[in-house]
């Protein structure tokens, strides 16, 4: 671009045409700064970056605007007029020089500011994306997670309802035994029904004297009592041939009462026997609770059994020796009253005498008794004789039998239709034999 004044040439010093040549070179420089910031700006909008380097033609647009400094440069003395008109110039170009180099950095700095800024607002819209994003998740995880919550708070309320109505109730008996206290083992139960989900329930329990001890769930119920409770004494129960049915509700907590009473009827030890003893015991040996209870109450009734079978044994044996005892004391009482033997049956007039009675009698008592001192002297009379002899009585020790006989001193045709009946009593010792007897 041309640089002109309009001051006449012929008025200015060759030192003033110097400084205004100075001045055209320095505007010169300040259009070729002008260019070339428009072809800097012009190429960092077609790359669509930012560069950290400079390029040559930054280090050429920074020389371009480097500030010139007026007073480095030697300027021959002004003697005439215009040299105060070339100096007003000369302020004008360096003035116009310092706006344009204004106006070029703030260009520069717009370009550096326009390129930073949008690097820092994309990086601002993709944090401000990323933000959302995790917001968003975070939003989901947490309705996720009350979801999972409000879902478990359900379940575990669903879960204490049907808890509560499956929860057991306490069941209550009338019980009506006499003797029956809490010495005694607990009464056994068996349970079967149904419960409130139709499952059908079978199990077992124990209720004491106040007929308390067994819990339900709600349903319907049958009890039975498969064995006796075992009193202090050793005596039981005999089982009533009875169940009982109730229904525990499951919209109370309150206890449910069995109005259908349970009556036990008392035994006596001679009513008792083992295997009613085995059963009662092995029942309340299931109640833990009363384990010790059992084993001492059962004591006395096995010492009772184990008693009655030493007398079952002894009655046993007493009753084998009575067996044997009558026989014996038959054949001692048809010998011992019979001392005639008659060798034709049809004429009871032609008898002999048994010569060997006191052997015949003698196998039959014991020794050195009362009983062989009585035979030693005969049957007491010449002739008798036994028609038939019958069992009476027979206990621990004697044998009581009634014989018919014939005793006369004179054989005679006839004589034993001549016949009295007498009653004896045999005492026996425990080796069968006769110690003594006695005649009536």
């Amino acid at each position: 671009m041309a640089r002109e004044y309009h001051d006449d040439e012929n008025m200015m010093t060759p030192e003033d045409v110097l400084e205004r040549e100075r001045v055209f070179a320095q505007e010169e420089k300040i259009d070729q700064a002008d260019a070339l910031s428009h072809l800097y700006t012009d190429k960092r909008e077609a790359e669509g970056e930012e560069s950290e380097e400079y390029s040559e033609e930054d280090e050429r647009l920074t020389e371009l605007l480097t500030p010139i400094d007026r007073r480095s440069h030697t300027v021959m003395p002004v003697v005439q007029g215009p040299t105060d008109t070339v100096y007003h110039t000369i302020e004008q170009g360096e003035s116009r020089i310092r706006h344009r180099v204004a106006a070029a950095l703030i260009s520069i700095l717009l370009l550096f500011g326009i390129g930073l800024g949008a690097g820092m607002f994309k990086n601002h819209l993709e944090s401000e994306a990323e933000t959302a994003a995790m917001l968003e998740e975070n939003e989901r995880r947490a309705a996720e997670a009350k979801a999972e919550q409000e879902k478990a708070e359900a379940e575990a309320e669903e879960a204490r309802i049907q808890e509560e109505a499956h929860a057991p109730r306490p069941v209550k008996f009338i019980i009506s035994a006499t003797g029956y206290d809490s010495l005694a083992t607990r009464i056994p139960l068996v349970v079967t029904g149904t419960d409130l989900d139709g499952t059908e329930v079978q199990t077992e329990g124990f209720i004491n004297s106040e007929g308390e001890g067994l819990s339900l769930a709600p349903g319907e119920y049958t009890v039975s009592i498969p064995a006796s409770p075992i009193l202090s004494t050793g005596l039981m129960y005999q089982l009533p041939n009875t169940t009982y049915s109730f229904r525990v509700p499951k919209n109370s907590q309150d206890v449910v009462q069995v109005d259908q009473a349970i009556v036990l009827i008392p035994l006596t030890m001679s009513d008792i026997n083992e295997d009613m003893v085995n059963n009662a015991y092995n029942w309340a040996m299931k109640d833990t609770q009363m384990a010790s209870v059992a084993e001492a109450n059962i004591a006395p009734a096995r010492q009772y059994l184990e008693e009655a079978q030493q007398r079952q044994a002894e009655e046993a044996r007493r009753q084998q020796l009575v067996e044997q005892r009558a026989p014996i004391a038959q054949s001692f009482a048809a010998s011992y009253f019979t001392n005639v033997g008659f060798p034709d049956s049809e004429d009871d007039s032609k008898v002999s005498v048994i010569t060997n009675w006191t052997s015949v009698v003698a196998q039959y008592i014991a020794a050195g008794s009362a009983a062989s001192n009585k035979i030693s002297g005969g049957n007491g009379s010449r002739y008798s004789y036994a028609t038939y002899v019958t069992t009476v009585a027979v206990d621990d020790e004697t044998v009581t039998l009634d014989v018919s006989a014939v005793t006369t001193d004179e054989v005679k045709v006839g004589w034993t239709t001549d016949s009295s009946t007498k009653r004896i009593v045999c005492v026996f010792d425990s080796n069968n034999k006769i110690t003594d007897f006695y005649i009536s």
